[in-house]
């Protein structure tokens, strides 16, 4: 081979692992399907069955049977040429332990999608994701076949599980299976961890639209991806109510756009955008999108989005014109005791509907106690408040005893992982009020 052609092998582009191995799994399949069909027409299928030609829809002509007989074709012709039927069973032999084959290729074809090629004698994968992988394929033969639009279930999950059932990778051509799959709306779909990318996205746009619920956690979505997502926020068909896009490396620029479809959206009530790293200049798109025409957001979860105190007056100029949000997590970002301070004025307010309050991790101190406290006993609808993993000492327990006794909805109370003593814990938990729950 000269030098020019082997240059031009080296740079052609890869099929990657995860789909050239689901692609041989689905033919595997197809396969299978086919082999099932021709034994059934000799040993289960009724002869007048047999003798029907379904392609084109018109009886095989010259062939005649017993009138009234119910015997399968191959029987009937064991009855009239042994020769014959002994030839055929030979291969209807051959043809099941070629099936029995193909069965245990495929299944190790999909065994290398889920666990990344994994060597013999690797663990293999856990069997919920296993039926996740089968549901896969069947999806894949259905287009192969020609058949769309009749899956019926309103939940599509390939993601990963609350329960820690593991997801799988989806590639472009899953997200085609996917999509013409579709018989009846869907109310939730759960694609966390499955890598879809922005490619994936623009494929399920229009399948996007159905959805109550959207997990798209660990998509690699990025900037671009979160152009999609807002052009389908903007359509006035959308009906997606809980958003989750945690941890999807977006940067300002993508919150620029997503902002965008913020803007003309009004059915989304939960929003979580998670460890990403959103920034001084993402939270300014982000709360021009959620105020620019009124929201009827209820739920904003914003923890590890790099939020510093001195962006917490934008944060609250929000919550003062967003009444309808009743949560707000904002753990592990580093606010500080000034960027509490910052917040407190918007949870004063007689109209906040604030009933949980997430602060972990924020680098919250005893010099904040007193102000925070003060302000939510402002706050009658608080339920939930978190503050683990601050800085809080026993300084802070006769504000924290405060709280709980004159908070009337209070309820719980996180203070893991702070500087308080086991005796100043003790004594906390002893002037709690009935009813009040304290997690230290």
């Amino acid at each position: 081979m000269d030098d020019a052609g082997l240059g031009d092998s080296q740079t052609k582009p890869r099929t990657s692992d995860a789909h050239l191995y689901r692609a041989c799994a689905f033919h595997c399949s197809r396969l299978q399907h086919e082999l099932r069909e021709f034994q059934d027409v000799f040993h289960r299928r009724p002869t007048a069955q047999a003798l029907f030609h379904s392609q084109n829809g018109e009886e095989l002509r010259g062939t005649a049977t017993r009138r009234g007989t119910t015997s399968c074709l191959g029987q009937e012709l064991k009855e009239r040429d042994g020769s014959l039927s002994q030839t055929l069973e030979e291969l209807l032999d051959t043809l099941r332990d070629t099936e029995i084959q193909l069965h245990q290729l495929e299944t190790n074809f999909l065994h290398r999608v889920a666990v990344g090629s994994l060597s013999d004698g690797d663990t293999l994968p856990l069997p919920e994701a296993d039926s996740k992988r089968q549901h896969l394929t069947s999806l894949h033969l259905m287009k192969e076949l020609g058949y769309t639009g009749l899956s019926q279930t309103d939940r599509v999950a390939f993601g990963l599980e609350r329960d820690g059932t593991q997801g799988l990778k989806l590639c472009q051509a899953d997200c085609v299976a996917l999509t013409l799959s579709r018989g009846s709306p869907i109310t939730e779909m759960e694609l966390r961890g499955c890598c879809i990318g922005n490619e994936g996205l623009e494929v399920m746009s229009g399948l996007l639209l159905q959805c109550s619920i959207l997990r798209l956690d660990q998509n690699h979505i990025r900037d671009l991806g979160m152009t999609t997502l807002a052009d389908s926020l903007r359509d006035s068909k959308c009906r997606i109510q809980e958003l989750s896009l945690d941890n999807n490396d977006v940067s300002a620029v993508g919150f620029r756009e997503f902002a965008r479809g913020l803007c003309k959206n009004r059915s989304l009530r939960r929003l979580s955008l998670s460890n990403n790293p959103l920034g001084g200049d993402g939270l300014v798109s982000l709360c021009k999108g959620l105020t620019s025409r009124g929201t009827c957001l209820e739920d904003l979860r914003l923890a590890g989005c790099s939020l510093r105190g001195n962006q917490c007056d934008l944060l609250a100029q929000t919550l003062r014109e967003s009444p309808s949000v009743r949560s707000l997590d904002l753990d592990n970002n580093n606010l500080g005791d000034s960027g509490v301070r910052r917040l407190l004025p918007a949870l004063r307010r007689p109209d906040c509907r604030i009933r949980t309050l997430r602060l972990d991790g924020i680098g919250l101190s005893d010099g904040a106690s007193r102000p925070l406290v003060d302000a939510l006993l402002h706050c009658p609808s608080l339920l939930s408040l978190g503050l683990s993993r601050n800085f809080l000492s026993d300084a802070s327990l006769h504000q924290l005893a405060r709280l709980l006794a004159l908070a009337k909805g209070l309820q719980y109370l996180w203070l893991c992982r702070n500087r308080l003593s086991p005796q100043g814990l003790d004594w906390l938990q002893d002037k709690a009020p009935e009813g009040r729950s304290i997690f230290a």
